[in-house]
């Protein structure tokens, strides 16, 4: 299945998830966001997401692959704790950083990573034009 057909089959996943956190969809990346006001109550409630997620795609007959899932938590005080939630048979555990579609976030949100690539091409791109 094709990311246009993907996104028009998925549509509705958006609206049964929307009571239950924030989605986001782009091509066939799905990513799920929860907020609360400690980061085992966000999960708790990431949890019921995931739960409504992998029931969705089950009705519909889609597989999951639980090893594609990534977490990754933006709270001070924590930074260097591992937290984990479970994806059907798989256990994911936080990461310092991942990839969502082409940018980098990282725990501390200060996008050094995106920040060197940029300089990195301008100065590839400079370098070429004298």
């Amino acid at each position: 299945m094709g990311p246009f057909a993907y996104n028009a089959h998925t549509n509705n996943l958006v609206l049964v998830l929307a009571d239950i956190c924030d989605i986001f969809n782009h091509a066939e990346d799905n990513t799920a966001c929860r907020y609360g006001t400690s980061v085992q109550g966000a999960l708790n409630k990431l949890n019921n997401a995931v739960s409504a997620m992998l029931t969705w795609f089950a009705l519909n007959e889609m597989k999951v692959k639980g090893d594609k899932f990534q977490l990754i938590v933006f709270d001070r005080k924590s930074i260097e704790r591992s937290w984990t939630f479970n994806v059907g048979e798989s256990v994911i555990g936080n990461q310092p950083g991942l990839n969502l579609v082409g940018l980098y976030v990282d725990s501390p949100l200060d996008f050094i990573v995106n920040i060197d690539i940029c300089h990195k091409a301008g100065r590839k791109h400079f370098s070429k034009a004298f």
